[in-house]
C-alpha cells in the first residue's frame, strides 16, 4: 500500500511539473499545426476532449499514443466533418496489433478550405485560391511491467499548401504513458 501511494505521489508531482509549462503560454490560435489539436472521434469530442486516459485504437495517435497498446485487433477509423466557409476536416487511421511486438498505427489528417478571394498588394482580385493542411502519423504502443503500464510514441509529418506556395516538415515526437487502475484511479501523461 505504501509503495503504491509513493508511486501515485511521484506520478502526480511529475504531471504537475510537466503540465505547468502549458499555463505559461498565451494562446495558440494561428500557430503552425494548430489544426492537429482539434481532436478526432465522436466519443472523445463528446467527452469534451477528456480522452487521454482512455484512448485506444487509431484515435490514440491524436490523444495519447500509449492508448495504442490496448488495441486488441486491427481496426480502421474514419472521421469527416464539415465546418464554416467550405472547410472540411478529415481523419483516417489504421492500427495493427502484433502478438509480441506491440501495436503499430498509421494515420492521416486533412484540413481543407477553398474559395478564398485572392488579392494582390493593390487590393485587386487575383482569383480564388485554397488552403490545405495535412499530417501523416506513425505510432507505436505496448504494455510494460506485466500489463501495468502502457507506453507509446508517435511522430508526424506535416504538409501545407496555400495558393502556389507549399511547405513540409517533421512535426515532432509525442510520448504517452497510461497506468493500470491503482485504487480506482488511472493516470495518463502525454508529452506533445
Amino acid at each position: 500500500m505504501i509503495k503504491s501511494v509513493k508511486f501515485l505521489t511521484l506520478i502526480l508531482l511529475a504531471t504537475l511539473v510537466l503540465s505547468s509549462q502549458g499555463y505559461c503560454s498565451e494562446g495558440s490560435a494561428g500557430q503552425p499545426g494548430e489544426f492537429l489539436r482539434w481532436g478526432v472521434g465522436a466519443r472523445a469530442l463528446g467527452m469534451g476532449r477528456a480522452y487521454s486516459c482512455i484512448s485506444s485504437g487509431g484515435d490514440a495517435l491524436v490523444w495519447n499514443p500509449a492508448g495504442l497498446a490496448s488495441t486488441e485487433r486491427w481496426e480502421f477509423s474514419f472521421m469527416h466533418s464539415m465546418h464554416y466557409l467550405d472547410s472540411s476536416f478529415n481523419f483516417a487511421s489504421f492500427a495493427y496489433p502484433t502478438k509480441k511486438l506491440g501495436v503499430f498505427a498509421l494515420g492521416y489528417t486533412n484540413l481543407g478550405m477553398s474559395n478564398f478571394d485572392g488579392r494582390d498588394e493593390h487590393n485587386l482580385p487575383t482569383g480564388d485560391f485554397s488552403l490545405m493542411k495535412q499530417a501523416i502519423y506513425a505510432g507505436y504502443g505496448r504494455y510494460l511491467w506485466h500489463k501495468r503500464v502502457r507506453v507509446g510514441l508517435s511522430t508526424k509529418f506535416l504538409l501545407e499548401n496555400m495558393n502556389n506556395e507549399s511547405a513540409s516538415g517533421w512535426g515532432g515526437v509525442d510520448l504517452g504513458v497510461i497506468t493500470k487502475d491503482i485504487s480506482g484511479v488511472r493516470l495518463a501523461l502525454g508529452i506533445f
